[in-house]
């Protein structure tokens, strides 16, 4: 990353062709020369989905802004292959911000007004303190522009505002790890909670962190597999819907059935009463090689008594959730899904 001020990524070059353009390639190959030249239809996509990016570069923020930037440029990379088939494309517009520290919420949020002003952006991705994720969050509900949290994990983010309801977290909150960390008994104090970690392989997890690997020569961390889900997210949402605009790609996200995969072998989902992702997590203890996985949570081989999401939901928010809203506070529900231990998972070995 360059501390610059806005740049435009490789990937917004024209070299798109559509679905039917690669169709035509391929009935070319099988006709030969003798195929009318009306058999070859060369457009240009019809529709460009156009993310923004917005990441501090100081230095106490660079290593995380990093990692995240480096798992979205992973996931275009990706979705540019797969785009050719559908007639459409994404587009990455970057704009880098100098600050002291990573905290500057005022130059975060002004950096991604700028880029929402300069062109017709359907998602946001941006922000790393929870004060600049914050200021992304509310500009995003002034434009109507989805706006994905790759790093805060403030529980204030998913509750404050009920009628900030353009943001999506990937980002797991402070509540949903600790109620993953307390879900499972004998926790060793130097045990952290992650998204994702280097060793994980099963469920096409191998093959994911051996991309990253090559393409970058570092292990892939939970931020940078944020960044490369939030990519995953915006650009599913948008074939599903059909669509480049903001409030097509809402409705797709909004609605309760919506899944993705994230290579975690559970259907990830956002909880619609606080747009959280569903996902499992992963405790981690430290060690020579960068840490081992001794728990995931919850163990998505191990417990089938009970739905995947109804475990996932066990930990953080329920669905009573109180925000503040003009005219004061506003319950959002009246259910409440407790906190339970789990059973199955223990501090042993996993891969």
């Amino acid at each position: 990353m360059h501390c610059s001020g806005q740049a435009k990524s490789e990937y917004m070059e024209d070299h798109t062709f559509s679905r039917r353009s690669f169709l035509g390639v391929v009935a070319s190959a099988f006709v030969g020369s003798r195929a009318p030249a009306t058999n070859l239809v060369y457009s240009v996509p019809a529709r460009t989905l156009r993310v923004g990016i917005v990441l501090p570069v100081a230095h106490s923020g660079l290593a995380k802004a990093s990692d995240i930037y480096s798992g979205v440029t992973l996931a275009l990379a990706e979705t540019q292959r797969s785009g050719e088939l559908f007639g459409q494309r994404i587009a990455l517009v970057e704009r880098r911000v100098a600050t002291r520290d990573d905290g500057h919420a005022g130059a975060i949020a002004s950096a991604a007004r700028e880029l929402i002003a300069q062109g017709k952006l359907a998602v946001l991705i941006g922000g790393i303190s929870p004060e600049e994720s914050e200021a992304i969050g509310k500009l995003s509900a002034e434009t109507q522009t989805v706006s994905i949290n790759v790093a805060a994990t403030a529980d204030s983010l998913r509750a404050q505002d009920c009628s900030r309801r353009t943001m999506y977290h990937i980002a797991a909150s402070d509540a949903m790890i600790a109620g993953a960390k307390a879900s499972v008994a004998n926790v060793p104090p130097s045990a952290t909670v992650e998204l994702w970690h280097r060793s994980l392989e099963r469920y096409g997890a191998a093959q994911l962190n051996d991309r990253y690997t090559a393409r970058f020569k570092r292990p892939m961390t939970s931020l940078a597999w944020a960044g490369w889900m939030a990519i995953k997210v915006a650009w599913e949402a948008s074939l599903r819907a059909e669509s480049i605009e903001p409030a097509d790609l809402l409705a797709v996200l909004q609605k309760d059935e919506t899944q993705f995969d994230g290579q975690k072998g559970a259907p990830l989902s956002f909880r619609t009463w606080d747009n959280q992702l569903r996902q499992p997590l992963y405790a981690v203890v430290p060690d020579s090689r960068g840490g081992r996985v001794v728990a995931e949570l919850p163990d998505v081989g191990k417990n089938d008594e009970e739905s995947m999401r109804e475990l996932l939901d066990r930990f953080g928010a329920g669905r009573t959730t109180t925000c503040r809203t003009r005219g004061g506070v506003e319950a959002r529900s009246n259910e409440r899904i407790t906190g339970a231990r789990l059973e199955g998972p223990r501090w042993r070995g996993f891969r």
